[in-house]
């Protein structure tokens, strides 16, 4: 009976039906992508791979818009990536500030023993190792007075100083005669570091909108 069933025509006719409808939704899923091709049943390798690369890269703008969204929301996990992303280029930007200020330093220490060389005859290297020992001095001498520097606002403020001009000094000796041309320019960091706090601040607020870490 199953026999006599798939060779009839009301089976060849439902096979017909089935096939038509699942090539009309496959010419729905494909919009617009196949509107003057062949059908599908006709579609070449080439067209059928065009398909699948711009369903694929369709699903990735897709991403993107709704990634743009949940952080224009300011859902707290959104919020909590660009913060902590921030955060970490601000951190390299403001430690690049330290070594620009150090290399900036120590240009002038450069400028001042050649000028010194000019108009007193002194020999640069003598000098500028000369200027270094007073820093490490003045360093010791903290030391002596509090032992290790626990980085109170007072004892930073008392050595800050003398930390600055040694590492400066030894650039300047190190660059006799070949001084690297550098400026401290903190403009970047201080923008970085401003947006940081913006986006820190709103966690803070969302947090409270959404319910999280509200008792922190």
């Amino acid at each position: 009976m199953n026999g006599r069933f798939f060779q009839s025509r009301i089976f060849k006719f439902s096979l017909t039906v089935v096939a038509a409808i699942a090539a009309i939704g496959t010419f729905k899923l494909s919009g617009n992508l196949l509107r003057n091709s062949e059908p599908v049943a006709q579609a070449t390798e080439e067209e059928i791979t065009r398909v699948a690369t711009e369903g694929k890269e369709a699903g990735i703008a897709q991403g993107q818009r709704e990634g743009i969204e949940a952080t224009l929301e300011g859902e707290p996990d959104a919020l909590a990536v660009q913060a902590s992303a921030l955060l970490d280029k601000s951190s390299e930007l403001a430690e690049s500030d330290l070594q620009a200020l150090i290399c900036a330093r120590g240009n002038a220490y450069l400028t001042s023993a050649s000028d010194l060389a000019e108009t007193d005859n002194i020999n640069v290297e003598r000098w500028l190792r000369a200027q270094l020992k007073g820093e490490n001095d003045r360093v010791k001498a903290l030391l002596v007075t509090h032992g290790s520097l626990s980085g109170t606002a007072n004892q930073v403020n008392q050595i800050q100083s003398a930390l600055t001009n040694r590492a400066a000094i030894l650039y300047a000796l190190a660059n006799i005669g070949s001084p690297v041309s550098c400026r401290v320019s903190p403009y970047e960091s201080t923008d970085s570091i401003d947006t940081f706090i913006y986006r820190a601040n709103s966690i803070d607020q969302q947090q409270q909108t959404w319910g999280v870490g509200a008792n922190e």
